[in-house]
Parts: structure tokens; sequence; C-alpha cells
């Protein structure tokens, strides 16, 4: 799986060695993932099934036509049907038959199951389209949060490597008899605690790709094999959201698949319901049946002789009377073709079926018809209102997250500015270590929350651009 994923990443990129360091952006990771996910993959089958069972709806309108054949032997006493003769002997018979159908009026009960099998399976399509969406939106997080965990490493390096450059000077102060060995301790234990900052960034980098490689649903890859692409957002200026989340919300309602698909699922059920109460209706149907038959009883005879058979006796006088009768010689049955021919028979008639009582199976079916449609109906009112608190919250978190890039923008420019004039006042001598170790964690802080600012402002951005309609993109 790992050759493969290189194979695939180096198709896209077009890069070469193998061996590279990959750098995935976010559109590439997006296409990956649209082409491996097992969820998404369930839902194109669900497609399918449904496609197939609106093609069934389809076919229930033409005609059914059958044909068979069967062969037996009877044993025991019977009339034959193909010789009308009293058979008690073992009879050998064979039958060929054929018939066709078709519905001409069932109150509409197909049309209205077509039309549901129809709305089902464009519901299945919506429901395919939910699921990118979803997977684009947790693909998008997952990806910043490579890009905010990296980001923080960066943070993490940059403390530790000005903290070392403090602990090479004051270590020759201290050799030079300038400074106490205190300074020094001081600085190499906020030294190791930064050290430790930048190996919890590397885990949480890990982490952070690792939740990515989980979203791509690959398999057997090393967090080093690849990278993300970061956006320039050290140059992104943050503006006030100039709309309102109310008119995110109306624009959402025409766009996200979810409440298309629940729309499509209310047509379904009420032609579903439709369906069902067509089934109180009379059907009225066409049918045609063929068939012919052969039996060992249909035998040929030959005469070979005649016999005075006696017929009964003249009135008066007492004479008996005979006739004359040909003598016959079974030669077996007749040859199939002669009796599949003789015997072949037509039927056609047109049935009309009134429903009185059937259990209470349409009526029970009626009303389960009905609890689907309210079913749906609260389906479709329980998306609304998760999509519309769903962008109520997105809109707050927005403007939140604008509030706190701007924020941690002036303190970061603030607390920089401090830095430096206390990091020169402390190699005078001016402060001492305890108070440039205060300034510098509160700029480190600053600047992570400046990190996390950028990220969750972009992130934030996104989201309502995606209930807009516009793509995801972090160009």
């Amino acid at each position: 799986m790992k050759h493969f994923f290189v194979l695939i990443v180096g198709g896209v990129l077009g890069m070469a060695p193998l061996t590279a360091q990959y750098v995935l952006t976010l559109e590439e990771c997006m296409e990956f993932a649209l082409k491996n996910n097992l969820q998404l993959k369930q839902s194109e089958l669900n497609v399918e099934r449904s496609m197939y069972n609106k093609e069934r709806a389809v076919a229930d309108f033409l005609p059914t036509v059958n044909t068979g054949a069967s062969l037996g032997r009877n044993y025991g006493q019977r009339i034959d049907p193909f010789t009308n003769q009293f058979a008690t002997n073992s009879v050998a018979s064979a039958n060929l038959f054929g018939s066709t159908s078709l519905t001409i009026f069932s109150g509409l009960t197909k049309v209205n199951t077509l039309k549901q099998s129809r709305y089902a399976w464009l519901a299945s399509i919506k429901d395919v389209d939910g699921v990118q969406n979803s997977l684009r939106l947790n693909l998008t997080m997952a990806y910043l949060n490579v890009l905010f965990a990296r980001e923080l490493l960066f943070i993490a390096d940059n403390q530790l490597e000005i903290t070392r450059q403090q602990v090479d000077r004051t270590r020759s102060l201290v050799d030079a008899g300038q400074l106490p060995r205190a300074s020094l301790l001081d600085l190499e234990s906020q030294m190791a605690s930064e050290e430790l900052n930048v190996v919890n960034a590397q885990n949480d980098l890990t982490i952070a790709k690792v939740t990515l490689v989980q979203t791509l649903q690959i398999e057997d890859i090393s967090v080093d094999d690849f990278d993300v692409a970061a956006p320039a957002v050290d140059e992104m200026t943050p503006t006030p959201l100039v709309v309102s989340s109310d008119e995110v919300f109306n624009a959402a309602l025409s766009l996200m698949p979810e409440v298309q698909a629940a729309e499509y699922r209310i047509a379904s059920a009420q032609s579903g319901l439709a369906a069902a109460r067509g089934r109180h209706s009379p059907t009225l149907s066409f049918g045609a049946q063929i068939g012919t038959g052969y039996s060992e009883l249909n035998v040929l005879r030959d005469q070979i002789g005649t016999a005075q058979i006696p017929f009964g006796f003249v009135e008066g006088t007492g004479q008996q009377v005979f006739v004359e009768q040909p003598i016959l010689m079974d030669l077996g049955p007749r040859p199939y073709q002669d009796q599949f021919r003789d015997n072949f028979n037509r039927n056609i008639a047109v049935n009309l079926t009134i429903p009185i009582f059937n259990g209470w199976q349409v009526r029970t079916g009626v009303q389960q018809a009905r609890i689907d449609l309210e079913s749906a109906q609260l389906a479709l009112e329980e998306r609304r209102n998760d999509l519309y608190q769903d962008i109520r919250r997105a809109h707050a978190d927005a403007s939140a997250a604008y509030k706190q890039f701007l924020a941690s923008n002036k303190a970061v420019e603030a607390l920089s500015e401090n830095f430096n004039y206390a990091e020169a006042r402390f190699q005078q001598k001016a402060i001492n270590a305890v108070e440039y170790f205060d300034i510098k964690t509160r700029l480190t802080n600053a600047e992570s929350n400046l990190a996390q600012a950028k990220f969750n402002y972009l992130f934030r951005t996104k989201i309502l651009d995606f209930y807009q309609g516009k793509p995801i993109s972090l160009d």
C-alpha cells in the first residue's frame, strides 16, 4: 500500500524519483481521498442499488412472458388429460407451455412506484454529494491542523534557538567571571524546558499528520514520506464578515445536498403513499396462454381383422344380433411431433380483480406509507434546523476568529518590540533572567495564539464559503 500511495502521489505531482519528499496540496489530498474513501464508495453503491430499483420499476410496466416444459410419469388411477382415458398403469407424459400477462390498470400503483423509486435514486445521489462535502470539510480541518502544528513547531524551534544563543553568550560571560554561575543555570533550565516544548510540538505535528493520513485512508505510510503545502497565511489580511448568518443559511438551503436529499425523500414518500392507496382500486389485466402435451396412452393402432360381437336380440323372435368390429393392434404411442401438433391449445382472457378484504394488507400498507411520509417531513425539518445551527455557529466562530486574529496580531507586535528591548536590557544586565523569561514566555504564547488565530480564521471563513457554494481552496 505504501508503494501504491507513492506511485499515486508521484502520478499526481509528476515527481521523480520516488524516494523524494512529497509536498501535497489540499486539492491533491481531496482528489486522493475522493477516490479511496470507503464511506463514499458505500454511498456510491447505494446509488447503484437505487438505480436498479428504478429500472425494475420501469420494467414493471412491461408484460411478463414465461415458457416452460415438464416431463413426468404417473402411477395409479387418473384420467389422462390428453386422451380422456381412464388409466391405472404407469403413464409417461410431457407438457410444453407459454404464457404472457399485462396489467392494464392498477390504480396508478405502478406509476407512483416508479416515481417513488426515481426520487429515492435522486436522494441517494445527493447522499453521495453530502458524504463528499463532509469529507472535504474533515480533510480541510486535518490539513490545517498539520499546518498549525508545523507553525507551532517553527515557533518552538525559534524560541529554543534564541535561548541557546543566550546560553552561549552567558556561558562566555560566566567563564570570564562577569556573571554568576546562577544566571547560566537559569538559562540552561529554560533551554531544557524549551527543548521539551520542541519535542511536544514535534509529537503534535506527527499526530496531526497521522490524522490526515487516516482521513485519506492510507495504510502503512510513514508521516516522514510527505508534507503539506502551506498557504500564504503570513500575508493574509483579515476582513470583517460582510454576510449575515441568515444570508448564508438562505443560500445554503438550495445548495446543501443533505437538504436536497431530504426533499427528494419527501417526494418519494408521497409517491409511496399514493402507490399504497392505489392498491384499493380494482386491477384490470390481460393474459394469454398456449400449451401442448404428450401422453403414452395416445397410441397408434393397426387393423388386423374383424370380429363378430354380440349386439342384442331381435324382439319377438329371440334371434341374436351380431355386429362386426375391427380388431386393432397397438403399435406404440403416437410420435411426439404429432401429439404436440394435435394437442396444441390457446387461451386469452381479460381479468378484473376487485379487492374486498385481504387481511388489512392494503390498509396497513397505507398507514405505514403515511408514517414514512411524516418521518421524511420531520427529517427535512431536522436537516434544516441542524443546518441553521451549524451556520450560526460557523458564523459566530468566524466572527470570533476575526477578533482573535486582530487581538493576537497586536499582541505579537507589542510583545516583539518589548522582547527586543528586554533582550538588550538583559544583555546589559539591567533586568534579571526571571524578568527576561517572563517577557519571552509571553511572546511565545502570543505567537502561538496568533498562529492558532490565523488558521482558525482561515478555516472558519472557508466553512462559510463552503455553505455559500464556493469551492474549498487555500489559495
